[in-house]
């Protein structure tokens, strides 16, 4: 499976749940972490928690393998590493304090 296609598989998981936004960012050109970064945006830590779990069965269901994972829902954000495609899901604010999504966009104009 090419990383685009298991950016697409994660993406749907995402979007068949209740979310606020779900970005999509290539990023394979600027980093070596990843070629696609998903943030996907929720209103609470409970919702991190059950998105996060959620995409772990979908992602079994698949057969994918999360190769780590970080952070709590307590946090407010939780990254996936599915060796290819990070998933960050975070609650509004910590996707506001971080704004990876905008630091990841300007690279795109550097």
């Amino acid at each position: 499976m090419t990383t685009e296609e298991l950016k697409n598989v994660l993406s749907n998981c995402i979007k068949e749940k209740k979310v606020e936004s779900v970005e999509e960012i290539y990023v394979g050109d600027k980093t070596v972490l990843a070629d696609y970064f998903i943030i996907a945006t929720v209103r609470n830590g409970l919702q991190v928690r059950m998105l996060s779990e959620f995409l772990e069965e979908c992602a079994e269901k698949n057969n994918l393998v999360v190769e780590h994972k970080d952070g709590a829902h307590v946090t407010g954000w939780i990254v996936m590493d599915f060796g290819g495609v990070m998933v960050h899901i975070f609650t509004i604010d910590k996707k506001e304090y971080y704004s990876l999504d905008k630091f990841w966009k300007n690279k795109e104009k550097q």
